[in-house]
């Protein structure tokens, strides 16, 4: 299916791409399967008069805004603008390398992206990156638009079971191009970015993904300046501690080898969907009569699983 369209022009092109999958509770049941897929696109060309002549000379200059589109478990819904991006200044005339999507277990929905900032686009030189981050809650809400941190950009994000957004970005917050972390818990601001380590400088779009109620691991890749190859680096941490404290186990930070740009994925719980917190399992005794064993076990799927509550029925 289409989600989105652009003309031919190369300037008119789309950016970046991820997507999460949520699970939503609602009266009386479950609504399963909905997903949130956002990417950066040209939204608008603003002309701008650099030289007043006479005569007038005018620039364009192309703004970039992300979007959205939700699927409701038979289709995607229309391509839509996150609500409360700037207009038109400062102009985001990038739109940046990497974007990231994640739902806590409560369907909230959390949006991360960079944009390469011009305020005054006559005047060459001054773009600087920043990291964004906007919420969709489980009722189709968006929050204000907030600054995750300055200087930074190609952000990835993802839920720990506790529900604490965690997102990794690349930026030159210090002398070299390092990767940094910033947290959100439910209710609270953004934290102030903190170096996340790992391997020596040059690093760049980083991804996580959260593996059970404390550990979640990042990878990235690093491209020293001169070098001609890229390596991929991981680090696996504790989400929950106060400075992210690597466990006392070996094998949790180092390289894979050779490779650009990585992507990540927890097999079990997932970076969108963290572990349940609940399984609740109910026992069917052979004795019990069929037609009453079949009715419990209607009614136990007509609810099902969800990200809170895991389902399980045992026939004997």
């Amino acid at each position: 299916a289409v989600i989105a369209t652009l003309p031919t022009d190369d300037n008119l092109d789309i950016h970046s791409i991820d997507i999460a999958f949520s699970t939503n509770q609602t009266p009386g049941g479950v609504t399963r399967h909905q997903a949130m897929l956002v990417w950066q696109q040209l939204a608008a060309i603003y002309p701008v008069v650099c030289d007043p002549g006479p005569p007038p000379i005018t620039t364009d200059f192309d703004h970039f805004k992300t979007h959205y589109s939700l699927w409701n478990g038979n289709a995607w819904g229309p391509a839509a603008v996150i609500p409360g991006q700037a207009d038109p200044v400062p102009y985001n005339i990038n739109g940046g390398t990497e974007i990231g999507v994640s739902s806590d277990q409560f369907g909230n929905v959390r949006v991360v992206w960079s944009e390469l900032e011009d305020t005054t686009p006559c005047i060459g030189g001054d773009e600087a990156p920043s990291v964004y981050s906007a919420e969709r809650s489980s009722t189709g809400t968006w929050s204000p638009v907030v600054m995750v941190s300055g200087g930074a950009s190609a952000p990835g994000i993802a839920h720990t079971p506790d529900n604490i957004g965690v997102s990794l970005f690349s930026g030159p917050l210090g002398p070299t191009t390092e990767i940094y972390y910033s947290r959100k818990w439910i209710g609270s601001p953004w934290s102030p970015a903190n170096l996340f380590g790992g391997s020596p400088s040059d690093d760049y779009e980083p991804r996580i993904a959260s593996l059970h109620k404390d550990l979640a691991v990042g990878v990235w890749w690093n491209f020293p300046s001169g070098s001609s190859t890229g390596t991929i680096y991981y680090k696996v941490v504790n989400a929950n501690a106060s400075n992210l404290i690597t466990p006392g186990l070996p094998g949790l930070t180092g390289s894979l080898g050779s490779g650009l740009r990585p992507e990540i994925a927890a097999h079990t719980g997932s970076p969108q969907n963290p572990h349940a917190e609940w399984t609740l399992m109910a026992y069917d005794d052979g004795d019990d009569l069929v037609a009453d064993i079949q009715n419990g076990n209607t009614e136990m799927k007509s609810i099902g699983s969800t990200n809170l509550v895991n389902a399980v029925e045992l026939f004997d």
